[in-house]
Parts: structure tokens; sequence; C-alpha cells
């Protein structure tokens, strides 16, 4: 049996964050990067028909290249209404009757949707945006494995409708929300932090996997290079050289860690006591990789898994009947496995049960293993849960439903659901299902342990300001940078319309505990300001950095002279010591108590050079009297 298209596209493993993004044969790995309506005749009641679109295909961890098979539809946010498909046949969200033939360059294609001069393509609707939320769902064919459906369907903003809105209550029926951004953190962490698994590193953008391990972190960016963060004891985060670039897939176990590189082979490193970084010598055509406690699991492009390492509880013993996989999962001692037919194979520990697939369980889209209990995501979005179950892991939220991504850590679970929020459950003594409550945008999760990550999708609801309302944003903002520490971050140059400091509530009566600045001259003494040039390194992280001399103080010396305006700017070192910053303001304020106590020393040295002048002139006079043959009185 065939995987259908939407079950091909979210087949989920315990370590990996793309789980649900991927089949066995494609992954999606792009999305919408704009959404530009055009046209002669725009007013708030209508919308041209056509609309930009760009895209971008991979196929087995390549970018595509060549003349590809496109189906398109826009569909609200469940995909159970179809507002307008390219040939107008598609109906509930259905894969439309006739494809529309489009090149594809190193992955990336362009067309715009409703253009009729291609074949197979109708205009879109001019009330299209009418309704409250409309994605954009696609299919693909790359002309010889058939059509599949990529997940997740794109919501579109109507950008250019808003703006010609007349007020600000049409442009608010305009569904703002919609219009996407970047997200200022794609990778956002929860749980125990006695290692550091949850220090993200500043600055860690265009992630497309995550993966948590018991106590560290793993991250695989878009360019193939991997980041790696937290506990260390065994090298797990210690990135060898081979895994320096050329990566496709990840995952981490309890204390190892796996790479699959863009040839299919393996690459393992960390503890070692069982083999499990001991990578079969002839393993190749690789695409997905799941770590346990200390076995590992590999599944290749045909359908069949091999696994190495610990095998005290029958780990690596893979059932020689099992064929066609589309995704694994590996346990503390236990490995999953889902077939193209929507069933789940479990063998290895069973004490827990975590091994007892439930008999009801069928058409199962995505799988997960915690460390001693298993999670299945049902073709219809609701989770199954079984095995040990001591901290309320395996008891499923009643009315959970529209889940898109699943896995499962030391004692707790979490879901994604397709608004991408998340749900965790289970055991919180470390506070593993303390979500972040300004968390949203995540498309994938993995847990390990008792910490979890969350991968957030390339493009996230934009926060907007609107005049005729306040505006306070309570997250972070970074421009030019993901913020770390302060509430607005910039890298490079900021200013104002009018230049000046930013202003600050001064009122007597919002103050107390008043006291004036004293010693001033004597604290400046203390401070030693410098020029410097920014290190080559430095500069080469931040090209929006000039190579010239910078004026300022170095925030070692100047922590012993005010040490609370010292602070970590929530960039590391590549040793991974803190990069500190210093808030001069402190300084400014003791300079004008200084100047205070200046003009004050200088009005008293006036008043005795004024004495001292007086009594200058009263001896001129004395002498100038006294008879000079007179002597002066001894």
């Amino acid at each position: 049996m065939q995987p259908t298209p939407e079950r091909a596209f979210r087949k989920v493993s315990t370590n990996s964050l793309l789980k649900i993004r991927r089949t066995s044969w494609l992954r999606r790995i792009g999305g919408l990067l704009a959404v530009l309506l055009a046209g002669l005749q725009m007013s708030p009641a209508e919308v041209p028909g056509v609309l930009n679109y760009q895209g971008r295909i991979a196929v087995d961890g390549t970018n595509f290249s060549g003349s590809g098979q496109f189906k398109f539809a826009l569909v609200n946010a469940n995909g159970t209404e179809t507002f307008w498909s390219n040939d107008g046949s598609s109906t509930a969200g259905s894969p439309p009757a006739a494809a529309v033939t489009l090149p594809v360059t190193r992955g990336l294609y362009q067309l715009l949707l409703g253009d009729t001069s291609l074949a197979n393509m109708t205009a879109v609707p001019h009330g299209v945006f009418h309704h409250p939320d409309v994605r954009l769902r696609i299919w693909f064919n790359d002309g010889a494995r058939g059509f599949q459906h990529l997940l997740p369907d794109q919501r579109l903003a109507p950008a250019g409708y808003a703006m010609k809105a007349a007020s600000a209550e049409r442009v608010e029926k305009m569904e703002l929300s919609g219009i996407l951004t970047a997200p200022a953190r794609w990778v956002a962490a929860w749980g125990t932090n006695t290692d550091g698994a949850l220090n993200v590193p500043a600055g860690l953008i265009n992630v497309v996997q995550a993966a948590a391990g018991d106590g560290f972190s793993l991250a695989l960016k878009s360019d193939g290079t991997l980041s790696a963060w937290g506990g260390n004891a065994s090298g797990q985060t210690s990135i060898p050289s081979a895994a320096a670039s050329g990566i496709k897939a990840i995952a981490a176990g309890t204390a190892h860690s796996l790479a699959v590189k863009t040839d299919g082979t393996v690459l393992a490193w960390g503890a070692n006591g069982n083999g499990q970084c001991d990578v079969p010598p002839s393993l190749s055509g690789v695409i997905q990789v799941a770590a346990g406690g200390s076995h590992s699991m590999a599944r290749r492009g045909d359908g069949t898994v091999v696994v190495w390492g610990d095998n005290a509880f029958g780990q690596t013993n893979v059932p020689g009947s099992l064929s066609h996989v589309t995704a694994i999962a590996a346990g503390s001692d236990h490995c999953l496995a889902l077939t193209s037919a929507g069933n789940v194979t479990a063998w290895g520990r069973n004490d827990a049960g975590q091994c007892d697939i439930p008999s009801d369980l069928g058409s199962v889209s995505a799988i997960a293993a915690g460390a001693l209990h298993s999670l299945a995501l049902k073709a219809g979005t609701s989770v199954a849960a079984w095995g040990w179950n001591l901290g309320g892991q395996c008891n499923v939220p009643a009315g959970l439903s529209g889940v898109t991504a699943i896995d499962g850590g030391y004692a707790h679970s979490a879901a994604v659901k397709g608004d991408g929020s998340v749900i965790a459950w289970g055991d919180s003594a470390h506070g593993e299902t303390s979500v972040p409550s300004s968390l949203g945008g995540v498309i994938a999760v993995s847990s390990q342990g008792t910490h979890t990550l969350a991968l957030r999708a390339p493009l996230v609801q934009a926060r907007l300001a609107r005049l005729d309302e306040a505006n306070v944003f309570t997250e972070k903002t970074g421009l030019g940078r993901v913020p770390a520490i302060n509430r607005l971050e910039v890298e490079g140059q900021a200013s104002k319309s009018t230049a000046g400091n930013w202003a600050a509530n001064s009122d007597r009566r919002i103050k107390t505990d008043i006291q004036p600045v004293t010693g001033a001259l004597e604290t400046l003494g203390r401070l030693k300001p410098v020029t410097f040039h920014y290190t080559p390194e430095y500069l080469a992280q931040h090209p929006g950095i000039e190579n010239v001399p910078y004026f300022n103080v170095i925030a070692q010396e100047f922590r012993e002279v005010f040490p609370d305006a010292v602070k970590f700017s929530g960039e590391r070192m590549p040793d991974g010591s803190d990069i500190l910053q210093v808030d001069t303001y402190p300084a400014t304020i003791t300079s004008l108590a200084a100047i205070r106590e200046l003009h004050t020393l200088v009005k008293q040295r006036d008043t005795e050079i004024a004495e001292l002048k007086a009594r200058l002139a009263r001896l001129e006079e004395i002498t100038s009297r006294r008879d000079p043959e007179t002597p002066l009185p001894k």
C-alpha cells in the first residue's frame, strides 16, 4: 500500500524536529517568500486575480532541478473547504485533477497563481481574502514518485489589500495578524538547564532541525552546518570535523549524537560504551537517524532499518519482516518503526509495555518514543500513548486534537497543534510541561530527559503596530540580530528622527530613596576610557560593524567601578564564555555629579583667591605709606 500524500509528509521520530515535514523521498525545505497583490484596479472590495508565489523543493535532501508538476489550492485553516484551485476542480481540500508544469532550478520555482496564460490555471476569485483564514495547499510530483502533499499549508495575507483599506476597522477585518515574518527565536527551550541544554546560542537562525539529548542539544541549519550546546562529558557536543558541513539530518541520544551526510552516510560521536557510535562501515543511503540510550537507528531510502549499539534488550534485532518503513523512533532501550501502511512495529525493552502496540491503533501518520513510553499520531490528528506512566506522560489531555507533531522525554510528552501552539503533559518537577507563554509558530518539538526544544516555522505571524491603539510588545525584538537579553537589540547603527537619548520618566513623585551622587571625581578617576578595534573574528560574525577605531571602556574594568552596569550580551566566545556589554549611563550621571563637584571647588577657590587678593592689596597700601628709610619691624 502506498502512503497517502498527507501521511507521507507527517512521519515523526523522537530526535528529529523535521519529522513532520518530510517523506522518505521528498522534503520541502522552503516556504512562502512573497505574496504580492498586483492589478490595475484595487479597492477594499476587490483583490487582483493573481498572486506572486515563490517556493523551494528538495528531493532526498538535494535541491530539485528539472520540470516539476504542481497542484495548488487555497483552503481554510483545517483544509476542509476549498476557495480556489488551479483548475477549479478541488473540493473540500482535495487535490485538483490537472497539474501545472513549472521549471525548477536548484530547488527554486516561481509563478503567478491565477495566471490564466498557464495551462490548467484559473484566475483567483476577487473575494477569496474575505475569508478570515486562507491557506495555500500544494502537491508536488517530480515525475517519478507521484503527487505528494507538501506540509504545512501556508497562510496568506492580502498585504496590498490591507493598504488600500479606507479605515482602521476595514484593516482589522483583513486579518493583519496573518502577515508573516522571520521568527526572532528559531529554537526555544524549557525544562532542566543543569548542563546548559537550554542556553540556545545567540544568533542561531535558519534552523531546519533541532534535537534534544539528555542534558544537551543539537541544531541543524539550512546551510548544512551544526550547532551544539549543553553537557559535553562524553564529547557529545564536540562536533567532529567530518560533520562541519554537508549535514542533512541529526539525532541526539542520552550522551551521543548522530548526523546524516548529504551522501547518505552516517557520522556518530560522544559516548560509545556500547558501540552506539560504531557506525556499520557499509551503511549508506540513509535519510533518517534516531538515537536511544545506548543504541542508534538508521532508516534508508529503500525503507529498510539498521540498528547498532547496545542489544541488552534486543534493540538491534530488527524484525526480519519489517519493510517499507517511513519513520523511526528510539526510546532509551526500545525501537519504533512506522510503515507506509500506517502500522507501527516495536521491539526492544518492554518491561513497561512500551512495545505493546494498542490493538485499536491504526492509520498512524507519525511516531515518537520517550524513555520508557511510546507515542503515535493518528491520521485524525489525535494522539495515542502507551508504556510507563508514572509521571502521567501517557495521560493524553482530553480533547487534544489538531496535532501535527509529537515527542516524548523521560516522563513527559509534548504535542504541536496546527495553530503553532505546544501542549505538554506528564511530570513537571523540572518545568518540563511549563511551555513558554509567548511561544507560537512552532512546527516541531524534540524532547529527551527533562528538557524540550521547539522549532519555529521559517515564517511566523508578524507583530503589527496600529496607530489608533496602544502598542506594547511583550516579547524581545531584534533589528538585524536575534535578541537575547534586552527588550530591543539592534545590530549596527540606530537613531531617532531627532538625535538624542531616549526619554525616561524622572518625576520626583514616582521616586523614593533619593540620594545625591558623591565622590564623583574620585569615581571618574578610576575609569579608563580607551580606543579600540574589534577583532577580525568578531567583525566576521557582525558584518554591519565597521573596522574603525571606537571610543568606549573595557567591560571587565568598568565592572570594578559600576558592577551593576555590566551584563551578559547574549553572545558567547568560541570557548563558550559570556561576552559582556556595558551600560555607560552611570558614568554619564557620575560625570554630571563630578562637574557639580568641580563647580563647587572652583567657587571655593574663587573665594579664597578673592580673600588673598584683598590681603595683598592691604599690604601694598601699607608698604606704599612707609618711610623707605625706616626699617621694617622684625
